[in-house]
């Protein structure tokens, strides 16, 4: 069994995917399978892919029908057979020592996730500053240990980080408990990933290395920027934040402001998509169902009062309550 699996989901990618396929074959550290899954591309990406694979043995492709990167993801996973999987992106890249980082400080065991920093770079190949965006890029030394506070989680506001590169997971703790990308949603599926497999580790290790470059074009014609999310995948998505949020506050121990502002990540979700869209009776029912119960992390007065109210039985709750919170 090899080491590590390094998954690379792809979809119409060629102009960038020689750069990150060769940053990854340039490895310190050799023993990986990397597994490129070509997600349907209309490109050359899938003729890219099969070259490499002729050039190497350690690359593995596979051909789907286009189903975004969450399908890819768990293509990736089924797939892989190593110890460790990594998740990079075929627009972005990795310094030769990049795994090597991961397990630079010592033993690393299955229970314990490294995460490492990132540079950005746009259009040009220009390194950039961190943003608005990206407001953290990069660590002090850490070992935080779940069920204690520690404030470092709120100075780097790290479970507001999303993105599933520059971390080292487990093979083992997403197989055994089943943990997979949501092909549902297009939005916030990676984060969703990351902050369930967060309820399964005994660790997190931040380090102070960089080797993850991370592009972030200047003009973006990415997905992410044009897709209109339905009703359904927004309520997917709430389906599993509205309980994922809680857990992930009492296994971090977290306190004041930021638990409010984990809770919110819910709570703000729920009441844009309850007072600004027109529901269904069985989408009314189905978000109902998962409706905000945890008071204790809702400081406003009007978010309260919205909490409460949105205990009514469901006749009220399709009309009456919605007018008396505008």
């Amino acid at each position: 069994m090899c080491v590590v699996s390094i998954i690379v989901p792809i979809f119409n990618a060629d102009q960038y995917l020689n750069r990150c396929i060769k940053s990854i074959l340039s490895q310190s550290f050799s023993n990986f399978e990397l597994i490129l899954v070509n997600d349907g591309s209309m490109d050359g990406s899938g003729s890219i892919c099969e070259d490499y694979a002729q050039i190497d043995k350690r690359v593995k492709v596979f051909h789907k029908k286009n189903g975004g990167p969450s399908s890819s993801r768990n293509l990736g996973i089924d797939k892989s057979s190593g110890d460790w999987i990594i998740f990079i992106d075929a627009d972005d890249y990795v310094s030769n020592d990049y795994i090597e980082n991961f397990f630079k400080y010592g033993q690393v065991d299955s229970y314990t996730q490294v995460i490492q920093g990132f540079h950005v770079f746009d259009n040009g190949g220009k390194i950039k500053k961190t943003n608005e965006l990206i407001s953290i890029s990069h660590y002090e030394h850490t070992n935080i240990i779940p069920y204690n506070y520690n404030p470092i989680i709120e100075k780097y506001r790290l479970l507001h980080r999303t993105e599933v590169w520059g971390k080292l997971f487990s093979a083992s703790i997403i197989r055994n408990n089943n943990i997979k990308f949501d092909e549902r949603i297009t939005v916030y599926e990676d984060g969703i990933f990351w902050h369930t497999y967060l309820l399964y580790i005994n660790a997190i290790v931040l380090i102070p290395e960089r080797g993850y470059y991370y592009y972030y074009p200047t003009i973006s014609s990415s997905l992410m920027h044009t897709h209109k999310h339905t009703v359904d995948e927004i309520l997917s998505i709430l389906e599993h934040t509205s309980t994922l949020q809680i857990e992930l506050i009492n296994k971090f121990a977290l306190q004041g402001i930021y638990a409010q502002q984990i809770y919110n990540i819910f709570l703000n979700a729920y009441r844009h998509l309850y007072l600004r869209t027109r529901l269904s009776y069985i989408q009314a029912k189905r978000l109902q169902s998962i409706k905000p119960k945890h008071i204790k992390y809702v400081k406003s007065l009007k978010d309260i009062c919205f909490s409460i109210i949105n205990r009514f039985p469901l006749i009220w709750y399709l009309n009456l309550s919605r007018h008396i919170i505008k």
